[in-house]
């Protein structure tokens, strides 16, 4: 039912040949790649088992930090705050504290939490109901640790979601994480939607609030920030964007050129932002949740388009900010010189660069594409990178180049049995990948540049 009610409401915002291609993608199996069908085929994560269980336990770390779980409740169903509480409870990392702040009006919450003798169960009973926000602003005054781990009342967590946060740590400490999630049903008898994502991809957050479920993020910087009642809907989306606006701000502090931070905030990000490929976040669908219905929270799209367009905007940005036809995901029109909009991205130009015994079609091919080919040549007419295929049968008119298509494609070191049309041109771009650039490869590269290319040689 859930997913007729979707198709109608999409219908109705798209119309009759965007829906056909929308329904006829997600049931078209012929072309699926390994990661489609790993999602089609996701039965849930594999439990962990006692053996496993018992090595977490024991680890002991060299960084060892405290993570407050802090979680606003309303009216919360009992079966499901129970399940929210003992999962956190279940935790193979014992340094925590549950930091629960309720704002309903009845005791059905209070009476639940009363039965969790744990001295790490922290809950507190608020005077009133601020909303969302107001609600995690006062849990996160109450909060007490090193890194605090937003979950949703009536969400659930994996044993080891903590764990490898910590395992995560140890590397660097991060300014925040976020691990990848599925969803589930309201018994939690079945699991689905697996979302897999990238390291921290800065084109797609400003398409789409990608992140979401499972963010730690460091008590100093998430108490700097807090939540803003005003986005209510979509305040972890504002939350994210604004600690990205924190950490360039903080950069440009340091070295006082703000062009210079943006041109080399890829690196900052990778140096500040940490992403654990593991799903360890299950978000509940129920009748009243947007992860089930996105149609029952419009007014959360419309928060979700006002903190891109504020973020745009404080940082000076000459953009328009939109909504696409799907839900949830923003557009932005570059309207004033993109180049010193966003100094990150390095365009390179040129006419060919392809394997020696594929040069006659390697022009046709790029005019195409605009990629590299790798090694294995041209399979099918189907862009590839270092051998690997990036579009797997995907329809220009499918909604999957928004939803899985690469927003920007990094070139990566030709390998030696390749030609390149002009000696000695530095396609691996050492000087732009030191400076942590996003690299942009254009074969019409005049068209962004506005000027004639220096050699157009056939």
């Amino acid at each position: 039912m859930g997913n007729i009610k979707r198709t109608i409401a999409y219908f109705k915002r798209n119309g009759l040949t965007d829906t056909w291609y929308a329904v006829r993608e997600r049931t078209d199996v012929r072309h699926m790649d390994d990661l489609s069908i790993f999602m089609k085929e996701y039965k849930g994560r594999i439990p962990l088992t006692e053996r496993e269980k018992k090595r977490q336990q024991e680890t002991v770390f060299g960084e060892k930090y405290t993570f407050s779980v802090i979680v606003p409740t309303y009216e919360t169903a009992p079966a499901y705050f129970r399940q929210m509480v003992d999962s956190v409870l279940a935790q193979t990392y014992p340094v925590f504290e549950l930091v629960i702040a309720d704002a309903s009006a009845s005791d059905v919450v209070s009476k639940e939490a009363a039965a969790y003798k744990d001295p790490r169960v922290c809950y507190h009973r608020l005077t009133a109901n601020g909303g969302i926000s107001v609600n995690t602003n006062a849990a996160l005054a109450l909060a007490k640790g090193d890194y605090i781990a937003l979950l949703d009342h009536d969400d659930v967590l994996e044993p080891d979601a903590l764990f490898c946060m910590m395992e995560k740590l140890q590397e660097k400490e991060y300014a925040f994480l976020y691990s990848d999630e599925d969803k589930t049903d309201s018994d939690m008898e079945y699991y689905y939607e697996p979302h897999i994502k990238p390291e921290f991809n800065f084109d797609l957050l400003l398409s789409n609030n990608y992140i979401c479920h499972f963010l730690v993020m460091k008590a100093e910087l998430i108490k700097t920030l807090g939540f803003r009642k005003e986005m209510d809907g979509a305040q972890d989306y504002d939350l994210v964007l604004r600690a990205v606006e924190y950490l360039l701000n903080r950069q440009t502090g340091q070295n006082g050129d703000r062009t210079e931070t943006m041109r080399s905030m890829h690196k900052i990000f990778r140096q500040q932002i940490g992403h654990v490929p593991q799903i360890l976040y299950h978000w509940r669908c129920h009748a009243a949740s947007t992860a089930d219905n996105p149609e029952s929270k419009r007014y959360a799209y419309e928060a979700g388009l006002a903190a891109l367009s504020g973020f745009t905007r404080r940082l000076g940005w000459e953009v328009g900010t939109g909504h696409s036809r799907h839900l949830g995901f923003y557009t932005i029109d570059y309207r004033g010189h993109f180049w010193q909009t966003r100094p990150d991205v390095a365009a390179i130009g040129g006419n060919c660069i392809a394997q020696s015994s594929f040069t006659p079609y390697a022009k046709r091919i790029l005019k195409r594409t605009g990629t590299l080919f790798g090694q294995r040549g041209i399979i099918a007419d189907s862009p590839i990178l270092d051998g690997k295929k990036m579009f797997v049968g995907l329809r220009q008119c499918y909604s999957g180049y928004m939803h899985r298509a690469a927003l920007r494609v990094d070139v990566q070191q030709l390998l030696k049995d390749y030609s390149v049309w002009r000696p000695g041109l530095d396609i691996s771009c050492a000087k732009a990948r030191e400076k942590g650039m996003c690299l942009l490869y254009a074969p019409d590269w005049e068209s962004l540049a506005g000027g004639k290319r220096e050699d157009d040689r056939e």
